[in-house]
């Protein structure tokens, strides 16, 4: 198997093989705790957030979708982020780690909430 490889070429591939390994199993973050993200799922339908109100314990990537038939958005009551808008059909997320009141901007009505349980 090894018969016509040089100590050259032999040496070059040990090294490639253990730089391989080294890569595969080094945490490219050694300080850094990674965090799992939980995935949740808020429809738009009827002219209403559903669920209105999503308990979350933890990171959660909530993803938007809207399923009615008029564009929509969701826009923290404060404005600090908003999506654009939502045609039907049309899907937008963000990741909270805290409570939200959101809203929105087209039919002010529509309200959700994002609670935490940390």
């Amino acid at each position: 198997m090894w018969e016509g490889c040089s100590s050259k070429k032999m040496r070059s591939l040990v090294w490639i093989m253990v730089a391989l390994l080294w890569l595969g199993c080094h945490p490219s973050h050694p300080n850094q705790q990674t965090t799992e993200i939980a995935v949740d799922t808020v429809y738009i339908r009827g002219l209403k957030f559903i669920p209105d109100t999503l308990f979350i314990s933890g990171p959660t990537r909530v993803v938007f979708v809207n399923q009615d038939i008029v564009v929509h958005n969701v826009t923290q009551l404060d404005s600090a982020w908003a999506s654009p808008n939502l045609l039907a059909g049309d899907t937008w997320s963000k990741i909270f780690d805290r409570s939200a009141n959101y809203f929105c901007t087209l039919h002010p009505t529509m309200k959700g909430f994002i609670r935490s349980q940390q």
